[in-house]
C-alpha cells in the first residue's frame, strides 16, 4: 500500500514540477491581461469516499512552491463511475489519469476551492479508460474505439461551456490555463493516424480546437523527433506509465527486487517478452514497432539463443505477472522495443524488477 501511495505522490510532484514550467510559459506568452472572471457558485466536489487519504511529505509539494489547480466538478460519468464499471482502469499501464485525480482530491494543500484563485484548471476526464474499455461493435465491426473517447472529451467541454459558472474559465485564456490526461500512446493527439496533424478535431471537438491545441496535457508520449507533434515541450507534462507489477503483485515480492546495476548476472541474460506482430482492425500492420520487435524473432526466433556470450530469450506467450517479474529479475538486460508510440511500460517494469532497459525511440527533451 505504500508503494502505491509513493508513486502516486511521485507521479503528483513530475506534473507539479512540469506545471512549474508550464506556469512560466503561460505569463510569457500571454501578455494580455485575463478579462474578469466571473465568481463561480460552486465549488469542487468533495473527495471521492474510496479516495486514500495521501500524507504528502516531499518538500517540493509544500503549497506555497506551486500555482493552485481547480478541479471542475464534472459528473462522475466523466470520471469515477467509469472505474467502477472497469476495474482495470484503475490498474491498467494507462491509469495515471485516474491516481493523478485522486490526488487531487485528496490532498487540499494543492487545489483551490475558488476558482478566482487558481492558476490551472484540471478537466477530470478518464477518455484513455473509455478508449480502453472493450465494446461489442469494435469487435464485431471493426469501429474506431478512439471516436468514444473523442466523444467523451467533447462532451464534457460542452458540460463547462454550457455552465454560466464554469464556461467563462474554460474560454479566458484560450485553453492555456487548462490541464488535460491523455495517457494513451499519442497524448494530444487523440490517436496514432493523427500523428503530425496535432490535435484531431472529430466527433466533435472541432468547436473546441483552439482550446485542445492550447491546453497542458499530462501524457506518456514525450516524443520530439522531427515532425512530431503529440508533444509541446515546456507546455505538455510526461508521466511515468504506471507499472503493471503495482496492482498484480504482493508489496513484499516487489520489495525484495534488487535495485537497478546493482549486479549484473552472470551469465549475461537478455530478454523480451511480448508480441512481435499486431493487428489493427483485422489487418497485420507491418509498420507497427517500426519493424523492430519483428527483428528480434526474425534474429533470435522463439525461446533461448546464445549470441556473442549473452543468452537471448524472445517470447510472445503472455505469463502471470509473477512469472514475468522472475523473468525480468534473472535479467541482466529487459529490451523495451516501442510499439506504436515512443514510450513503453517495460521501461517502468524493468526499473521495479531490478533489470537494465534497454530501448530505442525515446525522444524525450534535455
Amino acid at each position: 500500500m505504500e508503494s502505491r501511495r509513493l508513486q502516486e505522490r511521485i507521479l503528483a510532484g513530475i506534473l507539479l514540477c512540469g506545471l512549474l514550467i508550464s506556469y512560466t510559459n503561460l505569463n510569457l506568452m500571454s501578455h494580455t491581461p485575463s478579462p474578469p472572471r466571473v465568481k463561480a457558485n460552486n465549488s469542487s466536489p468533495p473527495a471521492d469516499p474510496e479516495v486514500r487519504s495521501l500524507p504528502v511529505t516531499l518538500k517540493a509539494l509544500e503549497p506555497e512552491r506551486f500555482p493552485k489547480i481547480f478541479v471542475y466538478p464534472l459528473p462522475v460519468r466523466f470520471h469515477s463511475a467509469m472505474v467502477a464499471q472497469s476495474q482495470s482502469c484503475n490498474s491498467s499501464m494507462f491509469s495515471a489519469e485516474v491516481h493523478f485525480h485522486r490526488y487531487l482530491m485528496s490532498t487540499p494543500s494543492v487545489r483551490s476551492e475558488d476558482p478566482d484563485a487558481a492558476k490551472f484548471f484540471y478537466i477530470p476526464v478518464y477518455s484513455t479508460c473509455n478508449l480502453t474499455t472493450p465494446r461489442p461493435q469494435v469487435l464485431r465491426t471493426g469501429a474506431d474505439p478512439h471516436r468514444w473517447q473523442r466523444r467523451m472529451v467533447a462532451d464534457a467541454l460542452e458540460w463547462l461551456d454550457s455552465h454560466d459558472s464554469y464556461s467563462h474559465y474554460l474560454w479566458g485564456r484560450g485553453g492555456l490555463d487548462h490541464i488535460l490526461t491523455a495517457t494513451h500512446d499519442f497524448g494530444r493527439c487523440f490517436t496514432h493516424r493523427d500523428v503530425g496533424k496535432g490535435v484531431t478535431t472529430s466527433d466533435g471537438l472541432g468547436r473546441f480546437l483552439g482550446i485542445l491545441r492550447s491546453m497542458v496535457y499530462l501524457q506518456y508520449n514525450g516524443d520530439t523527433h522531427a515532425g512530431a507533434s503529440c508533444y509541446e515541450a515546456g507546455r505538455d507534462v510526461v508521466l511515468p506509465p504506471v507499472s503493471k507489477f503495482e496492482y498484480e503483485l504482493p508489496e513484499e515480492m516487489m520489495e525484495s527486487m534488487q535495485p537497478v546495476g546493482s549486479a549484473l548476472k552472470s551469465p549475461w541474460r537478455a530478454m523480451f517478452r511480448g508480441t512481435t506482430e499486431f493487428k489493427w482492425f483485422g489487418r497485420q500492420d507491418p509498420g507497427y514497432s517500426r519493424g523492430v520487435r519483428q527483428a528480434l524473432r526474425r534474429l533470435y526466433g522463439e525461446g533461448e539463443t546464445k549470441n556473442e556470450g549473452v543468452v537471448v530469450t524472445v517470447a510472445g506467450e503472455k505469463v502471470g505477472a509473477g512469472e514475468y517479474l522472475r523473468e525480468m529479475a534473472e535479467a541482466s538486460f529487459c529490451v523495451c522495443p516501442r510499439g506504436y508510440a515512443g514510450w513503453t511500460q517495460r521501461f517502468a517494469d524493468s526499473v521495479k524488477a531490478g533489470c537494465l532497459p534497454v530501448g530505442e525511440g525515446f525522444f524525450v527533451d534535455d
